[in-house]
């Protein structure tokens, strides 16, 4: 991907304004900005949202879901691993992200814990693409990585995948196994009774999620022996 790709695909910086007020649902704002994401294909987003429905990510307006893409692609450049932006409606990588960054406070203390004197933490913010068989074209997946390393390599390696043939379904993995699959809430809940995003019962069940994923690491982590006692008490659990 070209740096101007992982810029931000491109244009004059800051915010592109729009006609028509906010997309969003329920959103009255008549002040609206055209989200600049353009895809592997060149199909462009073009969603208008207002600037509290939109972010700013190197410079550039974006919506929501693909704000989180963007951040995906320019941490890859920066790493040295550039990728294709993915296609308009791939929540894939965006998806990867978000649920990392939830799980993360909870697991990196239980990877400290469980390195002890030992061993030590391996994190790699990136979020990866790889497909494992290229020879008969199978779709990729997404990544982000999580690993205890020893002087003979890894000790425990913890992996959140989201698979581009189920783009909605986060898989956990460790050292090669899968832990847990499950299309989260705020996906598999839609329609107008469930709760709206940014709700506190959206928030509680964005918790519950995450710590069903920890539950199921915690077990993992128990039969390797690397866990000797309960997960430690408090908000990042």
């Amino acid at each position: 991907m070209s740096e101007r790709a992982a810029r931000g695909h491109g244009g004059a910086t800051g915010w592109e304004p729009a006609l028509g007020g906010c997309d969003y649902p329920g959103c009255g704002e008549t002040e609206a900005f055209r989200c600049r994401y353009v895809d592997r294909r060149r199909v462009e987003c073009g969603r208008a949202g207002c600037r509290g429905h939109m972010r700013l990510v190197g410079g550039q307006g974006y919506c929501m879901r693909h704000a989180s893409i963007v951040e995906v692609l320019r941490l890859a450049a920066e790493r040295g691993t550039p990728l294709q932006p993915p296609d308009l409606d791939n929540r894939a990588a965006s998806l990867v992200l978000n649920v990392a960054r939830s799980l993360e406070p909870g697991l990196e203390v239980r990877l400290r814990r469980w390195a002890g004197m030992r061993h030590r933490v391996f994190d790699d913010p990136t979020v990866r693409y790889s497909r494992p068989d290229r020879g008969r074209r199978e779709l990729g997946r997404w990544e982000r990585i999580w690993a205890l390393a020893g002087h003979n390599g890894y000790v425990l390696r913890v992996l959140l995948r989201v698979e581009d043939p189920r783009p909605e379904t986060v898989v956990l993995a460790a050292d090669g196994i899968v832990l847990h699959q499950e299309i989260p809430p705020w996906i598999s809940h839609r329609g107008p009774q469930w709760p709206s995003p940014g709700s506190p019962e959206a928030a509680d069940e964005r918790r519950a999620f995450v710590d069903r994923l920890l539950a199921v690491l915690d077990a993992y982590a128990a039969r390797q022996g690397l866990a000797s006692e309960r997960a430690e008490p408090g908000p990042d659990r």
